[in-house]
């Protein structure tokens, strides 16, 4: 499941930044010199033209949230909150369970977060209670994101439920959803309305750090991704008259980079590959 975060640098409440700082082993002194500073700070708004003349501070009634898109000071302090929520997040029952085939390594983990993409898996709900488990620990990681000042982007929030269905032939595939399955449903922030997140097909693909990945491992919006670029690349080389050189460089330069950067994760087979590449090759 997918629970990304919205803006958490531009979210971080510099009180509870400082009280976290100060558990992780900062002195309290540093602490309380960052915080005076962000209080008292003045900014001001710097375009390619000019820089304005008024500026804005924090207040009480306007409130200025954050250390500052580009400060030197946001990256580890969003990694000492985020640590405190996720070593929570790691008292949760339900978690994702590996077990090596000798039965002698065991790992587990809840969640895998990456600045403000996070990830939660779990693979040990009980037998049709996958939503409702998966919704237990997502409204958990929604209350402890609320609680230090961040907030869920809704738009970016989806999940994945793999639950596995038999043939007359005894032949296992991933079951899809139906249209009966309940909803999972979260409250975010103040709210009372619970809103939907939405389910994807184990064969849909998300777009994941440049590659489109989806849980059946069949690849399929990848291929269509690759093909896209492929014809592209294809219609561009047509319609210029460009040398031999030129158009080995391009070839090198160009094509081979973008398509084969997701080489090494994607499986593709051959026939996708040669479906991808039948324009541009």
């Amino acid at each position: 499941m997918e629970l990304d975060a919205r803006a958490c640098y531009n979210r971080i409440i510099a009180t509870c930044a400082m009280l976290i700082s100060m558990l992780h082993g900062m002195p309290a002194e540093a602490c309380n010199m960052q915080k005076q500073m962000l209080e008292n700070a003045s900014f001001k708004i710097r375009t390619s033209l000019e820089e304005s003349t008024e500026t804005f501070s924090h207040s009480t009634t306007s409130p200025v949230y954050g250390n500052g898109q580009g400060s030197g000071a946001l990256p580890p302090v969003w990694v000492l909150i985020s640590s405190v929520l996720l070593d929570e997040m790691d008292q949760s029952k339900f978690r994702l369970r590996f077990q090596d085939p000798s039965g002698t390594i065991d790992h587990d983990r809840v969640m895998v977060v990456y600045v403000d993409d996070s990830g939660m898996m779990i693979n040990n709900f009980p037998v049709g209670e996958g939503i409702s488990s998966i919704q237990t620990v997502a409204q958990k990681w929604e209350k402890l994101l609320f609680s230090s000042g961040g907030a869920l982007a809704p738009r970016k929030c989806f999940f994945y439920l793999i639950e596995w269905e038999w043939d007359s032939n005894g032949k296992a595939q991933i079951r899809k959803k139906q249209a009966l399955d309940d909803p999972l449903l979260l409250y975010a922030g103040h709210g009372f309305q619970p809103q939907p997140v939405p389910r994807k097909e184990a064969n849909e693909g998300h777009c994941t750090l440049g590659i489109r990945l989806d849980p059946s491992i069949t690849f399929q919006d990848e291929t269509k991704y690759l093909q896209t670029v492929a014809d592209r690349i294809a219609k561009r080389v047509r319609q210029n008259v460009i040398n031999k050189m030129k158009t080995r460089v391009a070839y090198c330069a160009v094509y081979l980079p973008k398509v084969c950067y997701s080489a090494s994760v994607a499986s593709l087979t051959q026939e996708q590959c040669q479906q991808a590449e039948q324009r541009v090759v």
